[in-house]
């Protein structure tokens, strides 16, 4: 992987822990239940959005719930509920 992908992964990566970092602080979640963020599974992402009913743009891109969506965006939403 070139360096600037690599550079870029990093930070969605960094933005994403922020994010929801910010939600289990906001919602009082224990640091030991949280653990999962550090090697991010895609089942732990689903199971934590759920539960605490977020936005997936809000969760993968950090815009408002009510910016217009990506295509893409519809489709991981269409296929996660």
């Amino acid at each position: 992987m070139d360096p600037k992908r690599k550079e870029e992964r990093r930070a969605f990566n960094e933005a994403l822990r922020a994010r929801m970092r910010l939600i289990a602080a906001q919602s009082g979640v224990p640091d030991d239940q949280m653990k999962w963020l550090g090697r991010i599974r895609h089942h732990d992402l689903v199971k934590f959005v759920r539960k605490h009913q977020l936005d997936w743009n809000w969760v993968l891109l950090g815009v408002p719930e009510k910016a217009p969506q990506r295509p893409a965006l519809r489709v991981i939403q269409g296929g996660l509920r």
